[in-house]
């Protein structure tokens, strides 16, 4: 709760000390970044680092492979989202009970 209000705070700052008016684009969406990191970390404060590192490695990552390789940029997004979902599938799925199949 403290860190979401300082976090509005300095939104607050930018917005009316800075700007003087809200911009188009004003957030790139590190709110729902942060919720994928600690989702994938499983709110441990141990493991957010370096899942966070993981995801800049890709955001990173993926605003050269444009450049680089010819590749749209999106493909990071793309990658993100499918390690979210199967990370998410682990979780909700139960474990398979042997290797007799529906019995």
């Amino acid at each position: 709760v403290l860190g979401g209000a300082f976090a509005g705070l300095a939104g607050a700052i930018v917005v009316i000390g800075i700007d003087h008016l809200l911009a188009q684009g004003f957030s790139p969406g590190y709110g729902f970044i942060g919720i994928a990191v600690a989702m994938l970390a499983r709110l441990r404060p141990l493991l957010i680092v370096p899942v966070a590192a993981g995801f800049a490695a890709l955001t990173v990552g993926g605003s050269f492979l444009g450049a680089t390789v010819g590749v749209s940029s999106s493909v990071a997004l793309v990658t993100q989202a499918v390690l979210v979902l199967m990370v998410l599938a682990l979780w909700v799925l139960p474990p398979e009970r042997g290797r007799g199949g529906l019995a």
